[in-house]
């Protein structure tokens, strides 16, 4: 469920499917599929903003607070990339923020697909299908990769490793509990870091939530 409102109109979100999602501590942001749309909600009065539209992120993307560094965190799924922005960024000229693709930063992949993926510093890993992201406390981000079947971590200082699934190389798919290092996974697709040192997997073809310590 969400808020909409009519502007000059229409609505203000509309008829477009919603597929990213992020929330601080005063607004739930919501982005639609393409990038289309791109809104703000404030979670007291439910007021709606237009924040950015026509954004070139694919059909699907997926986004995270991470409150450490007040970022946004959003991933690309065909593309296999990162990026992180600011939601309050308001340019010269505007009273209200309003974001566009120049105002991203591309942090994490190559962007180059690939039949193996690669651990690395930001733009030197190569990842493959992003999809849900988590936070965590300390600033660290999480990433479900349907592709390789494995939840990659991004610490502060941007080093991207496998957290939790096969290791780096060819995709290894299937169900097995243990260490992070030993589990496998089936195409997981969404995410969430608890700030008592819990990580939850929707572990879709495995047709599981999965639950990971990282106290």
């Amino acid at each position: 469920m969400y808020y909409d409102q009519q502007d000059m109109g229409g609505y203000i979100f509309g008829a477009y499917t919603a597929c990213a999602f992020a929330a601080d501590h005063t607004y739930v942001y919501m982005m639609s599929e393409n990038g289309t749309r791109f809104v703000r909600v404030h979670q007291e009065n439910k007021t709606v903003e237009l924040i950015g539209q026509t954004l070139p992120t694919g059909v699907y993307s997926h986004m995270v607070y991470n409150k450490y560094d007040g970022m946004i965190y959003m991933s690309l799924e065909a593309a296999g990339t990162i990026y992180r922005f600011d939601p309050y960024h308001t340019p010269p000229g505007r009273t209200t923020p309003w974001i566009t693709m120049d105002d991203m930063e591309l942090i994490v992949g190559t962007g180059v697909v690939s039949s193996i993926s690669k651990e690395g510093h930001g733009r030197e890993a190569q990842l493959g299908t992003l999809c849900g992201l988590g936070a965590d406390h300390e600033g660290n981000v999480y990433i479900c990769d349907q592709k390789f079947h494995c939840v990659w971590k991004i610490d502060r200082l941007l080093n991207c490793t496998i957290f939790a699934g096969p290791p780096a190389g060819p995709a290894v798919a299937g169900y097995r509990d243990g260490k992070p290092e030993e589990a496998l996974f089936n195409r997981p697709y969404d995410i969430t870091a608890t700030y008592d040192g819990l990580i939850y997997v929707a572990d879709t073809y495995n047709y599981v939530v999965r639950c990971i310590s990282i106290q």
